[in-house]
């Protein structure tokens, strides 16, 4: 991950990477924030790369301008594939769209507004039942946590990446684009709770948002690791029970809920179970509050999971897993494209990043007829030398028990 130098677009005014902090920075970013855009100049074109400018709190700092990412140097830190290349192509502008100041706009397939009484809530259709090929005028609960993690970068590792992440630093990232996503009228962050520890800051926050939800009818959004798997609490999951969930309420599940849940998320509920790190999105409604009680309650109306790495990498399988450890291993930078509610896309399970082009990798690991077809499918798609240049590599379990030999990076090439 590599930064490059920035231009002001309106003054000219280039910051090469060592000038890109202290006051003559802060105070460029400052007249230019709301009225103007940065330029990356990562690669010698014409091509204009510009990056966001934004304000968070009482600091400014520049981030990746959508629908322009894939257009970086491969190694720039603002690189990122293009929606073409995840499941972000199965969305119209109805769903999500990106506002004039860089901010994003989605619409829910449930509103953070309740129905008004007597009006009927949408029948919404588990994650697997949903048409292929559709694009959605909605994102569904899974599809914002997708959002969420792409736009925070945790679905990309890079070779210089210092050190892990923790649930707290997760939580920080997910608050920061939850700032400038907006639902309806309002932004994300104003429903969102997060991972928290007891009487720390995310603790007090976790507190304000409920009771603000409790003035004004609002449904919140949870996000947070599940808790470690208990036997006896948790297999007939009558509460979906998170980590660090101090300011969350107690989110009770009805047997609705939770055959939606196992028909949907079977794997994932299985990795819950062998110890793997689950996280968890919820969508709840806040159960009326008895006199003299202190714990909050809700009614969880929808939740999605998804399975991570150590490292905060979106997994689809184990083996996904093995094949991500090798990566961190070999000191490759690479990203998993995220699936949103697209199911029926052709992208790979990672895509590298330091083959200086789009460079697919794939684990294969079932051999049923659909899998088959599916695994012809891709095939044909990654044998295009125009979009893949230098070819694609994967890992097929009923050929090789063990990871081939990885390709190289491009840096390694002569």
């Amino acid at each position: 991950m590599h930064k490059y130098s920035i231009k002001i677009a309106n003054t000219g005014k280039i910051f090469p990477p060592s000038e890109q902090s202290g006051k003559a920075w802060i105070d460029a970013l400052e007249k230019a924030h709301r009225s103007t855009h940065g330029q990356c100049m990562c690669l010698d074109d014409d091509r204009g790369r510009p990056v966001s400018i934004r304000r968070l709190g009482e600091n400014f700092y520049v981030a990746r301008f959508r629908d322009t990412s894939h257009h970086h140097h491969k190694k720039c830190r603002f690189y990122a594939p293009s929606n073409e290349q995840s499941g972000m192509q199965g969305y119209t502008r109805q769903a999500v769209q990106i506002r004039e100041d860089g901010d994003l706009a989605i619409r829910l397939d449930r509103a953070l507004t309740p129905p008004r009484a007597g009006a009927p809530e949408p029948v919404l259709a588990p994650p697997q039942d949903r048409a292929a090929r559709l694009r959605r005028n909605t994102m569904s609960l899974g599809g914002l946590l997708d959002l969420l993690w792409t736009e925070a970068e945790l679905n990309t590792w890079h070779s210089d990446q210092p050190r892990k992440l923790s649930d707290q630093d997760v939580g920080g990232a997910l608050l920061q684009q939850a700032r400038r996503i907006h639902v309806g009228r309002r932004t994300l962050d104003g429903v969102l709770l997060l991972p928290a520890r007891k009487g720390e800051e995310e603790h007090d926050r976790n507190k304000e948002v409920v009771s603000s939800a409790r003035r004004s009818g609002l449904r919140l959004v949870a996000i947070g690791p599940l808790a470690y798997f208990d036997p006896v609490r948790d297999n007939d999951m009558p509460y979906v029970r998170l980590g660090a969930p101090f300011g969350v309420p107690k989110l009770q599940v009805d047997e609705a809920t939770r055959v939606a849940l196992r028909r949907s998320y079977a794997d994932e509920l299985g990795a819950w179970q062998d110890g793997k790190k689950i996280y968890a999105i919820v969508q709840m409604a806040l159960c009326p509050k008895s006199p003299g009680t202190f714990v909050d309650t809700a009614d969880v109306l929808a939740i999605s999971l998804l399975r991570l790495s150590e490292r905060f990498i979106p997994l689809d399988s184990s083996y996904e897993g093995i094949l991500e450890k090798q990566l961190v291993k070999a000191g490759r930078s690479f990203t998993k494209p995220m699936r949103f509610d697209h199911n029926d896309a052709v992208f790979p399970d990672f895509w590298l990043l330091d083959m200086e082009c789009d460079y697919p990798i794939e684990v294969f690991g079932m051999n049923t007829p659909e899998y088959q077809q599916r695994k012809a499918v891709k095939r044909t798609h990654y044998a295009n030398r125009q979009k893949y240049p230098k070819g694609w590599w994967y890992w097929d379990l009923f050929e090789h028990k063990e990871i081939p030999l990885l390709p190289s990076p491009a840096s390694e090439r002569a």
